[in-house]
């Protein structure tokens, strides 16, 4: 459930000790391999990592946001500007939620809270593509207007306007 406590931030020491937590409940499950290389002993400089993080996401096409409430990490988002000019009018979004903080609608409130950040960068679309078998990712993305485009073999390609619905 969503609450007023939820938010995008930039990767931060902050959420330090629920971030290693999460990042335990992604190796345990197995499915995200950009954690599987990471060391939760690499983990005790959190300063360092969150420099590391910020370093690899900080430029003009791609950004990365933690969704936390409070102190704790429930999931990240991305977005990756789709041409090599220095303020792309379209995007690509990825995202995530910690496996067990799944299933309580932070997806759906973390795509709504980007879309305005979105915007302020000049998007004014977010393309996204979701495996058709992923009903979950589906509904995320249709409850926060995104129009589907096209129905592939395996998957499916959506626009999500960063503005105002008429």
């Amino acid at each position: 459930m969503n609450t007023s406590t939820e938010v995008l931030i930039r990767p931060a020491t902050r959420v330090f000790c629920s971030y290693r937590a999460a990042v335990a409940e992604y190796q345990a499950e197995g499915k995200y391999p950009d954690f599987d290389g990471l060391e939760l002993s690499t983990l005790e400089n959190m300063e360092h990592h969150v420099k590391q993080v910020r370093a690899e996401w900080g430029g003009p096409n791609a950004h990365l946001w933690w969704f936390v409430s409070g102190n704790e990490y429930l999931g990240r988002i991305s977005l990756r500007g789709l041409s090599e000019a220095t303020v792309p009018t379209s995007g690509q979004l990825g995202y995530d939620v910690r496996p067990g903080r799944r299933g309580r609608g932070h997806a759906t409130h973390m795509v709504a809270a980007l879309l305005p950040l979105a915007a302020e960068l000049g998007m004014a679309e977010i393309i996204t593509r979701v495996h058709r078998t992923n009903h979950a990712s589906r509904r995320v993305h249709e409850a926060n207007g995104a129009v589907c485009l096209g129905d592939g073999s395996e998957w499916l390609r959506y626009r999500l306007p960063t503005g105002p619905r008429i």
